[in-house]
């Protein structure tokens, strides 16, 4: 197939002196430090900050390490003869991230979707639909001295909160993702710490192709052994590790089995090129570089953040005034831990609600309040949460309360291990507030329906029994609202 058959592409003509060079030497034969300024400009004109890159011909091997622009870089090497490159990876100690394989075929060794860059002189009798097909969204391939990038079909969504959006709706807009045929890649670790204690993945997000999450790195042959939380970013299409920063400071790892607490998974949030998060327990929400995890900003005032929504551009901050609730947890033995995890509940304590610029780190107003775990939400300029009684709805502008409802029952006392389910839903506000839950067997209890513009009750309906100790199940597709008896080995 020529290049001008792939109408899907975007192709163009790239100015480049890596081509002038390849035209005078050739890519087989560059000299060292011409493969490493060659390496250099195709990675810079392809754009690409990190993940799997694929070099179809790699001669003497010299470019093939080059590729490798830093460890964000997976190079694997394709050739009809790998003896020399091998030779020369293997000399510089590169060979693992940097590898070659024997290869002299019409199609290329790699599932869909896969690659992030490939780089070749010319494609010989290889199709470019072949390229093409290999490619993940975004992805580039350099040949012959022509850019040509793979479009990102509109149809992939992206899960950004803990609940896909700041709205609290975990359902994905995605029309391409389908049930599940081949692995698309396997990462470590192959499992986590010990199931009878605080899961070892606090939480995970994605956004622009990248997958973001925390996760304790701790030693596996004992929970006891303090843990590694660390803060890891991957390729989302082929797993590769594009960077990581340590969390020194996060939950007390040896939490009771399945006690949550239920907010730990909304302190990371990831919106195209940037990461929101707190890096540890009472610390300020920093702002990352997605593609390097660089530290682009701190919010100064966010310290003890509990939680965090991303919407139009605005951080909705929610902030506990005495930093790290947590710092009493008992920790000198496994069972004072345990005591305290069978009886740890929600405080009521007022928080702060902060509303921040998220370019200009700029704090456009504040909100004191009770705000119960896991219910705020913000759609529509409005900013919703549940005080623990009645539940509330601010204007995004200014902070200013716009209504507050009759009371909508929720559990009590409420237990870290719960939260209740509030969804912002364009016209309506949903509520499941899980009033008769019983952490083993959930709850027959009600689900509500707020007008969004006054806050009068629209409906209230039965609400099944749903979770085994986490939250309501509330879901809306297609303007139904759905949820599930699931509490039970029989449902």
């Amino acid at each position: 197939m020529n290049r001008k058959d792939v109408p899907p592409l975007v192709a163009s003509r790239a100015a480049l002196l890596f081509a002038a060079l390849a035209a005078m030497r050739g890519l087989h034969a560059a000299e060292p430090g011409d493969a490493s300024e060659l390496a250099r400009r195709i990675v810079e004109t392809a754009g690409v900050r990190g993940g799997l890159v694929v070099h179809l011909g790699c001669g003497d091997g010299k470019l093939t390490a080059a590729l490798r622009a830093n460890e964000a870089f997976i190079v694997h090497g394709l050739d009809a003869d790998v003896t020399a490159p091998r030779r020369h990876i293997e000399s510089l100690g590169l060979y693992g991230p940097v590898s070659v394989e024997k290869w002299a075929d019409s199609r290329l060794p790699y599932v869909d979707n896969l690659v992030n860059l490939v780089v070749s002189d010319s494609l010989g009798k290889l199709p470019m639909n072949e390229i093409v097909r290999v490619l993940a969204p975004n992805g580039v391939a350099i040949i012959g001295g022509n850019k040509t990038v793979k479009p990102r079909p509109k149809e992939i969504d992206e899960w950004t909160h803990y609940l896909h959006g700041p709205v609290n709706n975990a359902v994905a807009e995605d029309t391409v993702v389908g049930p599940p045929r081949h692995f698309q890649w396997i990462g470590s670790p192959d499992y986590l710490r010990h199931h009878d204690h605080m899961s070892g993945l606090s939480a995970m997000v994605s956004a622009k192709g990248r997958l973001f999450y925390i996760m304790d790195l701790g030693p596996r042959w004992s929970v006891q052994m303090p843990p590694q939380w660390m803060l890891l970013a991957r390729d989302a299409f082929n797993g590769t590790i594009l960077w990581q920063r340590p969390i020194e400071k996060w939950h007390p790892h040896l939490w009771g089995l399945k006690h949550g607490p239920a907010q730990i998974m909304r302190r990371l949030v990831a919106a195209g090129d940037t990461v929101y998060v707190t890096l540890g327990y009472g610390e300020p929400v920093t702002a990352l570089d997605a593609a390097t995890g660089k530290t682009l900003r701190i919010f100064a005032g966010t310290e003890g953040t509990e939680e965090l929504l991303l919407a139009d551009g605005v951080l909705y901050v929610l902030v506990h005034p005495e930093g790290d609730v947590y710092r009493t947890v008992p920790r000198d033995s496994v069972e004072a831990i345990r005591s305290a995890t069978r009886t740890w509940n929600w405080d009521e304590k007022p928080r702060r609600i902060l509303a921040i610029e998220a370019a200009a780190a700029k704090t456009r107003w504040s909100h004191t309040a009770a705000v119960a775990p896991g219910t705020l939400g913000a759609a529509g300029g409005r900013v919703c949460f549940h005080d623990g009684e009645k539940v509330v709805c601010l204007d995004a502008r200014d902070g200013g309360r716009a209504w507050t409802s009759k009371p909508v029952p929720r559990w009590k006392p409420l237990h870290v291990m719960f939260s209740p389910t509030l969804i912002v839903r364009r016209d309506v506000v949903l509520f499941a507030g899980g009033e008769k839950f019983d952490p083993q067997r959930g709850g027959n209890d009600t689900m509500t329906a707020l007008s969004a513009e006054t806050g009068e009750v629209l409906w209230t309906a039965p609400h099944p029994a749903s979770g085994y100790a986490s939250a309501e199940d509330l879901f809306v597709i297609n303007d139904l609202v759905w949820c599930g008896v699931t509490s039970s080995p029989r449902d």
